[in-house]
């Protein structure tokens, strides 16, 4: 992937150019929990699929 056109094209753009270990956080339970650009990834694919 070359470039982003369109919303749907960020995650995959990130997941090959800038894959993190810590690309997002969130609170789980009152505590920090942090997530990888590939769990991002899974999660969002999951989610779409239904």
């Amino acid at each position: 992937m070359t470039e982003v056109t369109r919303l749907f094209d960020v995650v995959p753009y990130q997941l090959e150019k800038f894959p993190k270990a810590d690309s997002l956080a969130g609170k789980d339970n009152g505590a920090w929990v942090t997530y990888s650009t590939q769990q991002f990834a899974n999660r969002a694919k999951e989610i779409a699929m239904g």
